[in-house]
């Protein structure tokens, strides 16, 4: 007996047939270009345990060449962007990079399965063992989340689904979570509040959003469950295991009121370090191929809005003021 928190796990050869040409031509058509040297920093492919015997979930390891602390290693474990259907891991490629380089920790950019070959839970149970894995490392320090997109709900619904087991393992709360552009609400049809990408980025077609939630379950009732919805998360303030979260969205993206409406409901709770940050004219992905200078300088800022969160999380920003650090959130846009 089957349900939307544990559907079949294929699709019917009749929808993979009726998905495989324009998920193919969209999958070229964004494939991932040859990753750029980064000044200082060193990179490798390693491999993690899965759940499945046999099976290993792949990543990119970022680290300083000149590593400057040594023993257990704060980590921060990123999940890429995808619709649940794009084959986009390492396209976060200068943002691991800039991320490792200014805060010395190792940066883990995460593959994770993807429909319609692989459609949910694989992908949600991806994230979850990743998240665990490194929970229980002795040579991990502290573990903070980042993601984008479909990786950006992932990283804040894997955290909250495997609180229980965070709670027996090394490390029990995520030191932070910093997400771009997060689906956080299939139940209500939101619209971009602009339809102006001057900051970068696009308004998703229809037909795309389509495409990536047809590919992405086989029930389409599961988008409802919390592990799609974290806006279903009964309490968001105790749900989600961190104290310092961070959501940057741009209003010319269809996902941008959701997160609004997300980050006000963990306010409300009583969560202690909760930040919306809005963009005005910048769409979906606006930070991926920046081509206007509104693009670039969002891009920029929001990537330092992050890595503020990042440190507020590890106590690194101990020395900076409320008021410095308001400032560089401030920079990516406005606070809600």
């Amino acid at each position: 007996m089957t349900s939307p928190e544990d559907p079949p796990r294929q699709h019917s050869l009749f929808t993979r047939a009726l998905l495989y040409v324009p998920v193919a031509i969209i999958r070229f058509a964004t494939r991932v270009s040859r990753k750029e040297p980064i000044e200082g920093i060193k990179w490798e492919e390693i491999e993690i345990p899965s759940r499945d015997a046999g099976r290993t979930i792949k990543a990119f390891r970022y680290y300083r060449a000149d590593r400057v602390r040594q023993g257990p290693r704060d980590v921060l474990l990123n999940f890429h962007g995808s619709g649940w259907m794009l084959h986009l891991w390492g396209e976060d490629h200068l943002y691991a990079g800039q991320v490792a380089k200014e805060l010395d920790i190792d940066v883990y950019d995460m593959d994770y399965r993807k429909g319609p070959e692989a459609p949910f839970p694989a992908a949600h149970d991806d994230v979850e063992d990743a998240i665990l894995h490194f929970a229980n490392k002795d040579d991990v320090k502290s573990v903070s989340l980042s993601g984008f997109s479909a990786g950006a709900n992932m990283a804040i619904s894997g955290s909250a689904n495997v609180q229980e087991k965070l709670s027996q393992s090394r490390i029990k709360e995520m030191s932070s979570i910093s997400v771009l552009y997060p689906p956080c609400d299939w139940s209500i049809a939101d619209h971009a509040p602009s339809k102006n990408c001057e900051g970068g980025g696009l308004l998703l077609p229809p037909f795309v959003i389509w495409l990536f939630n047809a590919c992405a379950v086989v029930d389409p009732r599961s988008f409802l469950t919390k592990r799609f919805s974290i806006a279903k998360l009964a309490s968001p303030a105790q749900d989600i295991p961190s104290k310092h979260i961070v959501i940057v969205t741009g209003d010319g993206d269809h996902l941008h009121d959701g997160g609004v409406r997300f980050v006000k409901a963990l306010q409300d709770g009583g969560h202690p370090d909760a930040t919306f940050i809005s963009l005005k004219n910048a769409g979906h992905s606006f930070d991926k191929s920046p081509k206007t200078d509104l693009a670039r300088k969002y891009t920029a800022s929001a990537y330092e809005a992050v890595i503020a969160n990042i440190q507020r999380g590890l106590g690194a920003a101990g020395g900076q003021s409320n008021e410095t650090t308001l400032r560089r959130r401030q920079g990516a846009g406005t606070t809600a």
